[in-house]
């Protein structure tokens, strides 16, 4: 094995071990790593929906959606629409509600400020 080859491996495996959410299942990590990229970013509306219990990510700026729902993730990007089963749904929950606190806290403290 080269040192080239030994420094990707490297790499893949310091990245793989950063994630904070793992699965098994290469399609529902490929779906949680997009919900996670969203749920991190600026341009994202996060949503609940009360009534069907539904939690919405929205990223005008990627022109993407994505919904929880009870064991389920879809993505719509403006061509397609992507259903996941996920797993790891209570560590799904409970990183949307940190951040959807975190982001109503931010936004209270620039209300404060002006």
């Amino acid at each position: 094995m080269s040192i080239k080859q030994r420094w990707l491996r490297h790499k893949v495996k310091k990245r793989l071990s950063k994630r904070e959410i793992t699965s098994s299942d290469p399609i529902e990590q490929k779906g949680v790593d997009i919900f996670l990229t969203l749920l991190k970013e600026q341009d994202s509306q996060l949503v609940n929906a009360p009534l069907s219990s539904e939690r919405l990510i929205e990223n005008s700026k990627r022109e993407m959606l994505v919904i929880l729902e009870n064991g389920k993730m879809t993505i719509i990007n403006s061509v397609y629409q992507y259903e996941i089963k996920i797993a790891e749904k209570q560590k799904i929950n409970s990183e949307y509600s940190s951040m959807r606190f975190k982001k109503r806290e931010h936004s209270q403290s620039r209300e404060g400020r002006e």
